[in-house]
């Protein structure tokens, strides 16, 4: 019983690390926008110009099931 219970328990503890480690997707185009993500939330930190004009995106984005959660991009 003791045996089936660790399994159990391994099997669970393999499920939340494949869920919650994210990993980095690179943006072709932008000039440094990175984005990190697993199957439970998205990390996007915004770095990128502007249609190319001297005008800058920069700031984080947290996303948790689709949910936008923080937003604190500024754009000047």
């Amino acid at each position: 019983m003791k045996k089936k219970t660790f399994v159990v328990f391994i099997v669970i503890l393999l499920l939340l690390a494949v869920a919650l480690v994210p990993y980095k997707i690179t943006k072709i185009g932008n000039d440094g926008t990175k984005c990190y993500k697993s199957l439970v939330y998205e990390i996007t930190v915004y770095n990128e110009k502007i249609n190319n004009t001297e005008f800058t995106k920069q700031g984080v984005t947290v996303t948790c099931f689709g949910n936008e959660i923080v937003n604190s991009t500024s754009e000047g």
